[in-house]
């Protein structure tokens, strides 16, 4: 064996060692189960834009919107910001559905409870971006919003929501449809598919109960977690890429540095509310009683007016007011009113 072969030989060996070192200590922060995914959230933002990563977003979309559906590309309509505090994690991508119809799709994960306001800003966004001045209305884009909400939000038990246009006949209530010619005009066959439509994925009111692709989905959103039974398109690559061990050093620490801050910001949040809860009830206590209080005062005035009628027809004013403690015109004041 030849010194230049020894030497490449040590500095591979030397590579594996430092590859198992942070491979080790990359477990043990992972638990018993050795490695662990990496959020979703944190993963749009960082790795599911590479092109080598599309089939993740490709499978859910593609079990979202019920066909397949492949992307094109990646849209930077927003810059890319790789601080731990982004407010938002958000990818508008290009899609091409089984029709090849191309689709505008938006996906963010959301951690607040204006995700309407942002959902209505998003599309809006997004829309007016993808169209120049000049541009005729039939370059407007078809925009769909994927929100993951890790938050409370519709009724208890629904995890899954769809939203679109429709238009009613004002007076009969009934669902308006487009003709023939707008069909074969606009190329659609429905006013939902020219307008944005939404979809919410709320993960905290998932069930954990995976029985369908959707569920799988959910179940991964929630927990972080791919079971190894589990078949919905896109997780088994997520499986791979979304791994803890796959990650370079740099992600690593940017990701360690995200949960860090999520988990100082989750414990501000709860201690914001403890704090307001704890401040609104000392505030409630001291209006019931200030109310109470107030009551109190009332039915003892009205107790005192009553006894100082009935002394009207046997004491004169002044004798009333000093006994009652009302004042001399208040005394008269009943007097005049006595009928």
């Amino acid at each position: 064996m030849t010194r230049g072969k020894k030497k490449r030989d040590c500095g591979k060996i030397k590579e594996d060692r430092t590859t198992t070192k942070k491979n080790q200590t990359r477990n043990k922060a992972g638990g018993e189960m050795g490695r662990f995914l990496v959020s979703f959230d944190w993963a749009i933002k960082r790795l599911l834009r590479s092109k080598v990563n599309f089939p993740v977003l490709e499978g859910l979309l593609t079990v979202l919107f019920k066909e397949k559906v492949t992307i094109l590309e990646i849209i930077e309509s927003e810059s890319n910001k790789d601080r731990a505090d982004d407010k938002y994690n958000r990818v508008d991508i290009a899609v091409k559905d089984s029709k090849g119809k191309i689709i505008i799709v938006e996906i963010q994960a959301i951690r607040d409870e204006y995700f309407m306001k942002r959902l209505a800003y998003g599309t809006s966004k997004v829309i007016t971006e993808r169209i120049k001045t000049g541009d005729k209305y039939e370059k407007v884009a078809k925009v769909i919003s994927v929100a993951i909400l890790f938050h409370k939000a519709g009724t208890d038990g629904t995890d899954c929501i769809y939203g679109s246009n429709e238009f009613v006949d004002l007076r009969t209530g009934e669902k308006i449809e487009l003709t023939e010619q707008q069909k074969k005009h606009y190329n659609v066959e429905s006013f939902a598919e020219v307008f944005p439509e939404y979809y919410l994925l709320v993960v905290d009111n998932f069930n954990n109960v995976a029985k369908s692709n959707l569920d799988e989905w959910l179940y991964f959103l929630k927990n972080e977690k791919i079971e190894d039974n589990f078949t919905a398109p896109g997780l088994r690559e997520a499986k791979e890429i979304l791994s803890s061990s796959k990650l370079s050093d740099d992600e690593y620490r940017a990701y360690e540095s995200y949960v860090d801050y999520m988990r100082r910001k989750a414990g501000i949040d709860d201690a914001s509310y403890d704090d307001g809860m704890e401040k609104g009830l000392e505030q409630g206590i001291k209006i019931g009683e200030e109310r109470n209080e107030k009551r109190s005062e009332q039915k003892l005035q009205l107790k005192t007016m009553e006894i100082a009628r009935e002394l009207l027809d046997v004491l004169d004013n002044e004798t009333i007011a000093a006994k009652t403690g009302l004042t001399v015109e208040e005394v008269e004041a009943l007097r005049e009113s006595k009928p």
